[in-house]
């Protein structure tokens, strides 16, 4: 599976900035894929994905960029992408399943990284 990188050094805004909506990209979310989507972006972080209203305006054209909600630290490597998701697996896993998925590998989180998770949502008692 191909997989177009937005090149952020091309950016054509100049710098990324921390707000802004991308339009006409494909979104692949936990429980579905929009084809034809609107992401909002509010501080640097993915406020919103939605369908692309008929006559909603975009600050960029995502046309045929690929944006994957929920996975975070996503490197591209050709047509290899490795990334943290954060949810569910299945409904994730039900999403992307098409005929251009070649392989695909799911591997549980390292005793740190459980670790961490776990003591990062506990509250801290004074």
């Amino acid at each position: 599976m191909t997989v177009p990188v937005l090149d952020t050094t091309r950016w054509p805004l100049g710098a990324p900035p921390a707000d802004y909506v991308l339009g006409h990209a494909r979104a692949v979310l936990p429980d579905r894929v929009l084809d034809d989507a609107r992401v909002v972006v509010r501080g640097g972080r993915i406020a919103e994905v939605g369908p692309h209203p008929a006559a909603a305006v975009s600050d960029v054209d995502g046309s045929g960029l690929l944006c994957l909600p929920g996975l975070v630290d996503v490197p591209v490597d050709g047509n290899r992408i490795i990334g943290t998701l954060s949810g569910e697996v299945a409904g994730f896993v039900r999403a992307i399943a098409s005929p251009n998925l070649d392989d695909l590998t799911i591997e549980p989180a390292s005793l740190e990284e459980a670790f961490l998770e776990y003591y990062a949502t506990e509250e801290t008692v004074a």
